[in-house]
């Protein structure tokens, strides 16, 4: 729904209307991952304020992603974001809390497994669901729960197999959340382009949100 929703917009459309224009346009709706893949700045901005972060999250994902689970999903992803940050291992429960009555059945359920959930039942290489927002956020989430590392959890993310691209983008920003910028290998630090500049930027987010 992403390109549809940008075509609506450069036609003139205002960007709400055109994630719920792209969203109507889909024949069974969509919920893809494309929303909790770009969302977690929303949490480095907003870490200092439950409620800004949760209205920032949905909306930055319904300007492309109208539907709920894609808008409660990149809130869900920020508010773990947010725990971590503040070195709360528990978020799982915490986010629960936050988004009961209000997320989708759905995502709150993938959300409840994930603690005690096997890794071989999780749902990365699901047949017609490839990109499925409320699979990734599970993964997400049960990475951020059960992988020791972040360089664990991605190299395993991407032997996995799926949509490996976005699975191993959100689940990294929580490990990092998790762990800090130590946890990422140097040699995968050195080999990013403004590998310098993305960090000063993600530094001056953080402190706009103290």
């Amino acid at each position: 729904t992403t390109r549809s929703a940008l075509r609506l917009i450069e036609q003139g459309s205002e960007p709400f209307d055109a994630g719920r224009l792209a969203r109507a346009a889909t024949p069974h709706g969509s919920a893809g991952n494309g929303a909790v893949m770009r969302c977690i700045p929303v949490a480095l901005r907003y870490h200092g304020n439950v409620e800004k972060l949760i209205r920032a999250s949905t909306q930055q994902a319904a300007i492309t992603h109208a539907d709920e689970r894609c808008t409660w999903g990149a809130a869900a992803v920020n508010l773990a974001a947010r725990e971590l940050l503040h070195g709360n291992r528990y978020f799982v429960e915490e986010v629960l809390h936050r988004l009961a009555d209000r997320a989708p059945r759905a995502l709150l359920e993938a959300i409840r497994r994930v603690p005690w959930e096997e890794e071989g039942a999780l749902p990365i290489t699901v047949a017609r669901e490839a990109g499925y927002v409320v699979h990734c956020v599970e993964i997400a989430f049960w990475c951020a729960v059960h992988r020791p590392s972040l360089e664990d959890a991605l190299i395993s993310l991407a032997e996995a197999g799926g949509d490996t691209d976005t699975n191993a983008a959100v689940a990294g920003a929580l490990l990092g959340a998790r762990d800090g910028e130590t946890a990422i290998p140097p040699r995968w630090r050195d080999q990013l382009v403004n590998g310098a500049g993305i960090a000063e930027l993600a530094e001056r987010l953080a402190r706009a949100g103290l």
